[in-house]
C-alpha cells in the first residue's frame, strides 16, 4: 500500500510541480519507512551490469519483525531506455521470492523504490539473508537498500 502511495503521489507531483502536497507526503512516507529501518543492507554506491545479479548478504531479519517488510531501494538506470529490474530475496542459494521494478526510467535520476514483502509467505517463513537485483537491458547504479517495515 505504501509503495502504491510514493507511485501515486509522485504522479501527482509530475502533473502538478508547483502543488507542495504530494512532495510533502512522499517525504512523510519515506521519513516513516526510515524510522522504522530493520536492517540496512547496502550504504554505499554500486554498479551493477545488465543482466548480471549481485548479491547483498545480510543476517535474517527476526520473525517477530517480519511482518509488514518493504525493501526500500535507492537505484539509477544508467542507459538510455527504460527496463526492468528483477528483485530476488532468498536463503543460501535459493531463492524464496521477489519482485520485479517496471520501466526503470532513463533520465538520469535516482529513485526511490519501496518493494512490499509483506504477502509473500517465503519473506515470514524463510531465514532469507540475501537480496539480489537482476538489470533486465542496461546497467544501474544503486546506492541504497534498507529492509523496513510498516506502522
Amino acid at each position: 500500500m505504501i509503495d502504491r502511495a510514493i507511485d501515486s503521489y509522485s504522479e501527482a507531483q509530475s502533473y502538478l510541480p508547483m502543488e507542495p502536497y504530494p512532495s510533502e507526503m512522499i517525504n512523510r512516507i519515506k521519513r516513516i519507512i526510515t524510522e522504522n529501518a530493520i536492517v540496512d543492507v547496502l550504504k554505499s554506491t554500486l554498479l551493477i551490469p545488465a543482466g548480471t545479479e549481485k548479491k547483498f548478504s545480510f543476517t535474517p531479519v527476526d520473525i517477530a519483525s517480519r511482518k509488514n517488510n518493504y525493501f526500500y531501494i535507492k537505484i539509477r538506470n544508467l542507459g538510455d531506455k527504460p527496463f526492468n529490474v528483477l528483485v530476488r530475496y532468498g536463503k543460501d542459494s535459493q531463492i524464496s521470492g521477489g519482485a520485479v521494478l517496471r520501466n526503470l526510467a532513463a533520465d538520469g535520476n535516482i529513485y526511490d523504490r519501496l518493494i512490499s514483502v509483506k504477502d509473500q509467505d517465503p519473506w515470514y517463513r524463510e531465514d532469507n539473508n540475501w537480496i539480489g537485483l537482476v538489470p533486465q537491458g542496461g546497467d544501474v547504479e544503486v546506492s541504497f537498500i534498507q529492509i523496513s517495515r510498516s506502522q
